[in-house]
């Protein structure tokens, strides 16, 4: 699905990203060290904008969730261990629940965000158990955008828009808008995360992402108790307005997103 008119909230837009140097070369044709922007592809024509940016650890950090046993102790010490927690007020971590972190308000310039969804655990026989009862606590998760990308913006009376109009280019510090991009570039993202993909976990899985993501494709690898779901689509929080590619990691038995 194609967006009709931008969405007017574009603090909330992620970028695309990898774990290492020479990776992010192969993804965006730029280092951490000297951002370049990619050029478009002969024989293309632009029609969409999506984002870059320099920190070239995020798959790696949503990956350290795939060797969770999925109970709420050990889901709350990777967040801990990573700085990803709230104070409370007697000094316990406290861990969002289907959320965003970093929460609206905090600093960004990373720029890499986590869906969170529900904690990890049994409702029946405890927060120290990894659950695998059908339907017990099923929105357990995160989900990491690695790219978003506008196709074909226009306005209401179906002309195009500038895409200075649409994004804020210089938003945020540490990320790289592409307005050039093209849509082989949107594809060639795709491939690379996916390659990386396979680097890390082996061949993937003869299966579909699940329904709830509402991908248009994917690839889903098995790794310990955890599924990980490579996939591209109409983004969920703007209602499609525009598109993504993600990676999904929640526990095998975990099959619903609804709440996010």
């Amino acid at each position: 699905m194609r967006p009709a008119a931008p969405c007017p909230t574009p603090a909330s837009l992620f970028v695309l990203t990898c774990s290492c140097s020479m990776c992010l070369d192969t993804i965006t044709g730029a280092s951490a060290h000297a951002p370049m922007a990619l050029p478009a592809l002969p024989g293309t024509v632009p029609r969409m904008a999506m984002m870059t940016q320099a920190d070239g650890q995020w798959l790696d950090r949503a990956l350290q969730f795939a060797g969770l046993t999925w109970t709420y102790p050990a889901y709350e010490g990777l967040f801990v261990r990573n700085g990803w927690h709230l104070p409370g007020r007697d000094g316990e971590p406290v861990i969002l629940e289907m959320e965003i972190w970093p929460p609206p308000g905090e600093e960004r310039d990373e720029g890499w965000h986590l869906w969170i969804g529900n904690h990890p655990g049994c409702e029946e026989e405890g927060a120290e158990v990894a659950c695998a009862h059908p339907g017990c606590r099923e929105d357990r998760g995160v989900l990491m955008p690695l790219a978003y990308g506008a196709f074909e913006v226009t306005d209401p009376s179906g002309e195009p828009l500038p895409l200075d109009e649409v994004w804020e280019f210089d938003a945020f510090t540490g990320w790289r808008w592409r307005p050039e991009a093209t849509e082989d570039d949107w594809a060639s993202a795709f491939r690379a995360a996916e390659e990386l993909l396979r680097a890390r976990l082996g061949e993937p899985v003869s299966r579909p992402p699940d329904e709830e993501l509402e991908a248009e494709r994917g690839v889903v690898w098995e790794y310990g108790d955890s599924s990980v779901t490579l996939f591209e689509g109409a983004e969920l929080l703007h209602y499609g307005q525009y598109d993504w590619i993600c990676v999904d990691v929640r526990p095998r038995h975990s099959v619903s997103r609804e709440g996010l």
